[in-house]
């Protein structure tokens, strides 16, 4: 099923024979399937990155970015410079892609949460809440009801022309309401 010289890896590893034959200590488990691992690893399967890490230090007055000598980090978000590349410009969901596991967070998540406050990537919509309206609701059910005991054809025909009715004003007042918005 292997090629011989990753056959006899791996019999090493789980034999726990090593090249130095000095060291007969207690056989480590860990070790041999780690080992094991190593020896069946399939380096068609490499993803290439960049290979460089870059560290924001977020201060009060201003971010430094450090390219060595890193601090300690709050939080650490490992993943590839074009993955990241397309969650910052909005062409993949960087909450899903998290989800999906096609990279990590290390740390204090809610940091990660917040960057687009943070690099002003957030749009600045206004925090307005559509007026809502329960009369709209209720008139068409009024209307229903108070006709469905005269005649049930009529009621039903009314239910559906009131209903359309207010279908159509909402959507005009509504795309009143987002115009005004933009």
């Amino acid at each position: 099923m292997y090629p011989p010289e990753v056959f006899v890896q791996m019999a090493n590893a789980s034999w726990d024979i090593n090249e130095s034959a000095e060291n007969n200590t207690q056989m480590d488990t860990s070790l041999n399937f780690m080992r094991q691992m190593a020896a069946v690893y399939n380096p068609q399967s490499y993803t290439k990155d960049i290979d460089k890490t870059y560290q924001l230090c977020l201060g009060k007055e201003k971010c430094i970015l450090k390219t060595d000598d890193f601090k300690s980090y709050n939080t650490r978000i490992e993943v590839d410079f074009e993955l990241w590349l397309q969650i910052s410009e909005g062409k993949v969901n960087g909450a899903k892609a998290l989800m999906e596991k096609r990279y990590k967070v290390l740390g204090d998540i809610e940091t990660m949460l917040k960057m687009d406050e943070y690099f002003g990537t957030k749009k600045s919509i206004p925090d307005v809440k559509p007026k809502t309206n329960m009369n709209i609701l209720l008139l068409q059910w009024i209307a229903l009801w108070v006709l469905l005991p005269i005649n049930k054809v009529w009621a039903g025909i009314a239910g559906i022309v009131n209903g359309a009715i207010y279908s159509v004003v909402f959507q005009m007042v509504s795309g009143k309401s987002r115009k005004r918005l933009n």
